[in-house]
């Protein structure tokens, strides 16, 4: 495969390279390729200028493309979990801080009632 080597050599790519091609080209490729003898494939990525690597490397993305959607999931739940442990300890300091604030209300009434009364025994 002189091609080939010349190409890894000079690290010259075509318009019809890996570094051009769309994402819905790559996948045609992988699926014109799927079922073809050695014999065909070779002509098909001369006549493409499309190395053997990349093939290879676009059939593997191909195969894990579903495995991303079980990672992406998983990303998901644990930000999710964590998301919702955060609610949580928010929710009990607002619970704490809401007691506080009742606890000073009713302190501060207390106080008022407590003057209220030692002014009605001082003046009578």
């Amino acid at each position: 495969y002189q091609w080939n080597s010349d190409l890894k050599r000079k690290r010259i790519r075509t318009e019809t390279t890996s570094g051009s091609l769309s994402s819905a080209a790559k996948f045609q490729a992988v699926l014109a390729t799927a079922s073809m003898s050695e014999l065909e494939l070779g002509e098909y990525l001369r006549k493409n200028a499309i190395t053997r690597q990349d093939l290879d490397t676009w059939r593997a993305a191909c195969e894990r493309a579903n495995d991303q959607k079980e990672v992406a999931d998983a990303g998901y739940r644990s930000q999710l979990a964590s998301e919702r442990a955060h609610v949580r300890s928010l929710e009990r300091e607002l619970n704490r801080k809401e007691k506080a604030l009742a606890e000073a209300a009713a302190l501060l009434v207390l106080t008022k009632k407590a003057e209220a009364i030692w002014r009605e025994h001082g003046e009578g």
